[in-house]
């Protein structure tokens, strides 16, 4: 059996000549390209689709986990920052620099430190003083 192509390029050769097997062989080539370039598009799409689904189905599920889950466990460096961000930034910055003078400077450190060490000891002496001197006065009365 002959295929009906075969059989529209013979009627259209007797039809309209020879000129028309060379067209009839363009438009078959032109209309597989075109097949060819449709089901790309259409595969590129579908998987476009599929691709775009899955990433939002993923981020829902995210989303819904979140509540469940502690964020520290899912994000550690963004939840230090969540709340207040630009004060906690300030705060680490001004808490690196410290570091980095008390590593240059020991001195400053140290006598920083037995300040506050003396600090409490005096505010400590104070309320010890303080607390004597209520029993004495109760102890008078």
């Amino acid at each position: 059996m002959r295929s009906s192509y075969y059989v529209k390029e013979r009627i259209y050769v007797k039809v309209y000549g020879v000129r028309a097997k060379k067209r009839i062989k363009e438009l078959h080539l032109a209309s597989w390209l075109a097949a060819w370039l449709v089901d790309w598009l259409v595969g590129w799409l579908a998987g476009w689709l599929v691709g775009w689904l899955a990433g939002c189905s993923a981020s829902l599920l995210a989303g819904l986990l979140k509540g469940s889950c502690h964020r520290e466990k899912l994000h550690p460096r963004l939840h230090e920052f969540s709340r207040d961000k630009g004060r906690k930034k300030k705060e680490t910055r001004k808490k690196e620099r410290s570091w980095d003078n008390n590593n240059n400077n020991n001195n400053t450190t140290q006598r920083k430190k037995q300040e506050e060490k003396q600090k409490e000891n005096g505010k400590k002496e104070e309320e010890e003083e303080e607390e004597e001197e209520e029993e004495e006065e109760e102890r008078i009365k």
